[in-house]
């Protein structure tokens, strides 16, 4: 049945349901061996305690729910969601990450931009799991200049609309 969620981007909730898009709420379960399989990970836990305490919750709720949720891929988009979900991510042991990012390396926006990234980016870099994706192969290379690694470490998917003209 429809549901209000109030917000900015509440109309999307009615939109999904309606076409059979199951809609989580990241947070709402927490798996029992949580706190164990939290305090093994010393790197990634490192990298947590050293993030800015507002955005601790999410790296934590996306990890409790890959751990009773497992998945084979996670995809992200953009550098906040790419980190927090990506910390989360590696934390639960998802098997392969990709990680798309959308412009310019995020220095060029120092409104969006936070001193974590770069190490934590670094950090994903070292594992054989991960994939980057930028849609542009001017973006590419700017993350590829800013995170000191070859243009081959970043895949190139355009944005295009496909119209059948005939």
């Amino acid at each position: 049945f429809p549901v209000t969620i109030v917000g900015e981007h509440g109309h999307y909730y009615n939109l999904l349901a309606e076409n059979g898009v199951p809609i989580k709420i990241v947070g709402e379960r927490l798996h029992q061996n949580f706190s164990k399989l939290y305090s093994a990970n010393n790197q990634l836990h490192k990298i947590i305690k050293e993030m800015p305490t507002e955005f601790k919750p999410m790296c934590l709720d996306i990890m409790g729910e890959l751990m009773i949720d497992k998945v084979e891929i996670f995809h992200a988009w953009l550098d906040h969601p790419n980190i927090w979900g990506g910390v989360g991510a590696f934390l639960a042991d998802v098997p392969f990450l990709v990680f798309s990012t959308r412009n310019k390396h995020p220095l060029n926006f120092p409104y969006l931009a936070t001193p974590y990234f770069l190490p934590v980016y670094k950090q994903f870099l070292k594992s054989p799991a991960v994939r980057f994706i930028n849609n542009s192969r001017p973006g590419a290379r700017s993350y590829c200049r800013w995170l000191a690694i070859k243009e081959k470490k970043f895949s190139v998917i355009l944005n295009a609309v496909y119209r059948d003209w005939e």
